[in-house]
């Protein structure tokens, strides 16, 4: 049974707190082999912990200060976390959308969870965000046909952390991904980015909110 637990997930933190709830996790995870095994095979709430939470805490962490406080949502609602305005709203929503090759990564962690490791792969510099081009048009295209209009809408690019010697050519990249989103029109109240590194990069605002 993995120690994440809905209630562990759906509490109230400051960016600053939550950022270090994510590291406690990570930190627990590694310490202990059965909890590595799950987290790797993705089980419990470790699939949900990787693809929003862990992106979530970053966007958060760079988007808004100690003012507000997160609240992860778990289930079906069309958002993923409630951003609280203290000491009074308003209250803000945060929808994280990841374009990504599930059947490839499926596979991967398939892999992994047999053998311990996955495909080794290696890139040129720039290669691995170049990669997601079809899936991000693709989730793009479907996100801009949805109402996100009460929700921050955060695509995120999935890609291994960059060297400082090839993150230049990443970035450059990443760039022509977010000019790839611009080109679409979403019913948001704000749409970022969150590339290699944490780095956030605002594609459009339309409402103009405290950070």
């Amino acid at each position: 049974m993995s120690k994440l637990s809905k209630k562990l997930i759906e509490q109230r933190r400051t960016p600053a707190q939550f950022d270090r709830w994510i590291e406690e996790v990570w930190t627990a995870v590694r310490s202990d082999t059965k909890e590595l095994q799950l987290a790797k095979a993705g089980e419990g709430f470790y699939k949900v912990f990787v693809d929003e939470l862990v992106p979530l805490a970053a966007f958060c962490k760079s988007r808004f200060d100690d003012t507000h406080e997160i609240l992860p949502a778990l289930g079906n609602q069309p958002f993923d976390a409630t951003v609280f305005k203290l000491p009074e709203g308003p209250d803000i929503h945060v929808e994280i959308t990841v374009p990504r090759d599930g059947c490839g990564e499926a596979n991967e962690t398939k892999l992994v969870a047999n053998r311990g490791f996955g495909t080794v792969r290696w890139f040129v510099p720039g290669e691995e965000a170049t990669n997601l081009t079809e899936f991000v048009k693709t989730t793009a295209k479907s996100k801009s046909e949805k109402d996100y209009s009460d929700c921050i809408l955060v695509f995120v690019l999935r890609t291994a952390p960059q060297f400082d010697q090839i993150l230049d050519a990443h970035q450059e990249e990443e760039n022509k991904l977010v000019e790839l989103i611009a080109n679409f029109q979403f019913k948001a109240m704000e749409v970022w980015v969150l590339g290699a590194n944490s780095r956030i990069i605002q594609v459009m605002l339309k409402r103009v909110l405290p950070a």
